[in-house]
C-alpha cells in the first residue's frame, strides 16, 4: 500500500508494461517499522491469519466431500432421509 503510489508513476511509462529500471528501485526509499510495531503488528493480526488458515483449510475438506457425496446423491447410489422439525 506504501508503495503503490510510488509504483503507479513507474506505470504510465513503457509500452505495454511499466517501466522500472534498477536506478529507479535502487532509489525507492522505504520506511522500516522499529521491533516493537512489528512485534505488535504480529499479537494483534496472528490470530486473525490462524483463524484464516484453518477456515481455508476446513473449506478444502469439505469441497473435497462434496465432490465425493454429490455425484453419489445424483445418481441414487445414497439417499439423504428427512427429519421432520417441531
Amino acid at each position: 500500500m506504501y508503495l503503490r503510489p510510488i509504483l503507479r508513476k513507474f506505470e504510465m511509462e513503457g509500452t505495454v508494461f511499466g517501466s522500472l529500471t534498477k536506478t529507479d528501485f535502487e532509489e525507492i526509499q522505504v520506511r522500516i517499522p522499529s521491533k516493537e510495531i512489528v512485534e505488535n503488528f504480529n499479537n494483534r493480526f496472528s490470530p486473525i491469519d490462524a483463524k484464516i488458515f484453518n477456515n481455508q483449510c476446513q473449506i478444502d475438506e469439505l469441497t473435497k466431500l462434496k465432490k465425493a457425496i454429490l455425484p453419489k446423491l445424483i445418481s441414487g447410489k445414497i439417499r439423504v432421509n428427512e427429519v421432520n422439525q417441531k
